[in-house]
């Protein structure tokens, strides 16, 4: 690789490290300030150099994921093989947030001892998610019916695809509603506010 291009090629990456680092500092989602992360923001969930779950999960992944058989979904919906029936953001999420994996189970640890506490668990420990919002194969985003939905990047979510029963489609995801290295003001880390139902409506027409 030429001098110049080396050069450029390196400050770029450091131009994206340090906006990455800058929006999860300080957010709900950055865990250097305590003993178990050894003092990074990333790592807790990531791997530079291909973490132990990548290969299952993608995004580099570095922290430990659920065995679950299944995942209880939206009003009784029953993913029956493990997580197929999420999508890869959103097993992402629960890895952490389903309560059943420690947090500082990661860089292939497995037997972690500070877990979420029990207000953020969503789950709670048993993969049932059938009192919560639709995510994943349950939650197929109708992207043709420009009449009835709107253009959900326009209003500030985000859509995800993921195949469901063998065709890839367009689904609702944690990530939808949710940027998790986003410090912004808003609670939870939302995308939108939800002042006045914004965030809802971005998807629902009522």
């Amino acid at each position: 690789m030429k001098p110049r291009l080396l050069i450029f090629t390196m400050a770029i990456g450091l131009v994206i490290t340090t906006s990455a680092q800058a929006a999860i500092s300080g957010s709900d989602h950055d865990f250097s300030g305590q003993a178990w992360s050894g003092g990074t923001i990333c790592q807790p969930c990531h791997a530079p150099h291909d973490g132990p779950n990548a290969s299952s999960l993608g995004l580099l992944w570095n922290h430990e994921v659920p065995s679950y058989a299944n995942y209880t979904l939206y009003e009784g919906a029953t993913s029956n093989d493990g997580f197929a029936g999420l999508d890869r953001d959103s097993q992402a999420c629960m890895s952490c947030h389903d309560g059943s994996i420690a947090l500082d189970s990661f860089g292939g640890t497995t037997n972690g001892t500070q877990f979420i506490g029990a207000s953020k668990q969503i789950g709670a420990g048993t993969g049932d998610l059938s009192n919560d919002h639709p995510i994943g194969a349950v939650a197929v985003y109708d992207v043709t019916s420009t009449s009835l939905t709107p253009d959900p990047k326009a209003n500030g979510v985000r859509i995800r695809s993921m195949t469901v029963a063998g065709q890839a489609e367009s689904v609702v995801s944690c990530a939808s509603c949710h940027s998790v290295h986003n410090k912004a003001s808003l609670p939870q880390l939302l995308r939108v506010t939800n002042s006045g139902s914004q965030l809802c409506l971005a998807c629902h027409v009522k």
